[in-house]
């Protein structure tokens, strides 16, 4: 990790607003690692922050104007506003003041970068690159979006020169991360507070693409539309490779998909250029097995092969390093069951991620023959707004759709943007109720739940601490779940 631009002073910390970020934590994390002094505020106390105490790295449970005296610089995220009293005392005092992009890519400088960016997906394909390359014995360092379960953290220090770093797209700042080698997952109508548009958001990676191509290889999905207008123009260029399923003009492809009880079982076929660039001499891997359900699940697991194969990994122990991953925190994550029903914990927040998060509940429950009821918590009002009838699409394999109180994540209210209007709509294409609180929560589960039954708790906010609280109350009392 490269820091000498810097010009640390040992004896003064660096301060990290909003440290109990899950970003902003892995980054005090490898901070400390590396022997850096490092604190941090926040005005939540959750589990990032709990773990950052244990450390020994001091956490304000406030933003205030003494945290930030005696800092070397601080640091903040693109969710932190410029009237933060900390960023105004800190620039009343003349000390500097970064982005969290700004400091990870001079930590990066000296590395061997591979970065995930993309709308959906970054975080699990990270987990599975970290994985597949730990397995390899190449022994990265990762810097990850979420919890990865090997790990029980989101970050890892390795010992070797490569790096695996999930890049945020949120507000444009993946942009400065060098990188060697780069996977786009999808290209999607996310985060459009900040880029006004779809096409502001294709255009930025447009760039994206034409500067990672400075390096060493670009990884592209090839089934993602607007990715698949883009792999286009590199059609002949040997350091860009498409992956994809249903796309036939992918470089690496996956065919013959079969579900089992292992999981899914494919085969892979690499274009000529692709045996080229990951320096194979066939044109078919066969009987490759993922642990997880959904397509999306085999797009990652691509990525994550193209990277194996490229920095040389053997494929015949692919199906030994793709076991290995042992996925990411809150992404189809069990809580537990009670009477045979099964309760899941995921981050979907977006309409193709609750799409996706439901095909998978969808091919649980069909070797299960029980119904899947969704709790969807909103994330943001913006977001709810600028994506309604997305919104409204995407229950379709739900039998049953819980909606909570829209977690607003520091935005104001939008009239007319309420759970309760958002039901009445969705109502026109699946059975939907609006539940006010926990307790509200807990009974309509209980009058809704049968043996086999998937209960899918998905958002952004604070549901999966909602989640994980109703499961205790129902695993406790006499409930009526058959």
């Amino acid at each position: 990790m490269n820091l000498d631009y810097l010009k640390l002073d040992s004896q003064k910390p660096i301060h990290i607003i909003g440290i109990g970020g899950i970003g902003m934590s892995g980054l005090a994390k490898l901070l400390h690692q590396n022997n850096i002094k490092v604190q941090g505020s926040d005005i939540n106390e959750n589990t990032q922050t709990k773990e950052l105490k244990k450390l020994g790295i001091t956490v304000f449970p406030n933003h205030a104007t003494d945290n930030v005296l005696g800092c070397s610089f601080v640091v903040k995220s693109s969710a932190i506003k410029n009237d933060n009293v900390e960023i105004k005392a800190s620039k009343n005092k003349s000390i500097p003041v970064i982005s969290r992009a700004e400091l990870l890519s001079n930590m990066l400088l000296s590395g061997y970068n591979i970065c995930i960016t993309g709308a959906h997906g970054k975080t699990s394909t990270t987990s599975l690159v970290y994985s597949v390359l730990k397995a390899a014995n190449l022994d990265p360092t990762v810097i990850c979006g979420g919890i990865i379960n090997s790990i029980n953290s989101n970050v890892f220090k390795g010992s070797g020169s490569i790096n695996v770093v999930e890049a945020d797209e949120s507000d444009g700042t993946f942009m400065i991360l060098p990188t060697n080698i780069s996977i786009i997952t999808n290209i999607d109508s996310e985060h459009l507070d900040y880029y006004g548009s779809l096409q502001n958001i294709i255009n930025i990676y447009k760039l994206f693409i034409e500067k990672a191509l400075l390096k060493d290889l670009v990884i592209a999905c090839d089934d993602c539309e607007n990715l698949n207008v883009i792999n286009q123009n590199y059609f002949d260029n040997d350091k860009y490779i498409s992956y994809g399923i249903d796309s036939i003009n992918s470089d690496l492809r996956a065919i013959n998909l079969q579900i089992t009880n292992e999981g899914i079982k494919f085969d892979i076929v690499l274009s000529e250029k692709c045996q080229k660039t990951l320096s194979q001499n066939i044109n078919i891997i066969k009987g490759i097995i993922i642990k997880n359900y959904g397509k999306h699940n085999i797009l990652n697991a691509l990525a994550g092969i193209a990277v194996y194969l490229f920095k040389g990994g053997k494929k015949k122990l692919l199906n030994n390093v793709l076991q290995s991953n042992e996925g990411v925190q809150r992404r189809f994550s069990a809580i537990g069951k009670i009477n045979n029903v099964t309760f899941i914990d995921d981050y979907a927040h977006h309409p193709n991620e609750i799409k996706a998060t439901l095909s998978v509940a969808k091919e649980y429950s069909n070797r299960r023959k029980g119904k899947i009821i969704a709790v969807f918590q909103p994330h943001r009002y913006s977001r709810l707004k600028e994506l309604y009838q997305q919104f409204l699409s995407s229950f379709d394999q739900a039998d049953y759709v819980i909606v909570l109180d829209i977690y607003s994540a520091g935005e104001s209210s939008i009239d007319g943007i309420t759970s309760e209007a958002f039901v009445k709509d969705i109502k026109k294409s699946a059975t939907s109720f609006y539940c006010k609180d926990q307790i509200e929560i807990r009974n309509k589960i209980d009058e809704l739940s049968s043996q086999e039954d998937y209960i899918i708790f998905m958002g952004a906010g604070n549901i999966s601490n909602i989640a994980k609280e109703i499961f205790s109350d129902l695993s406790q009392i006499e409930i009526k779940i058959k």
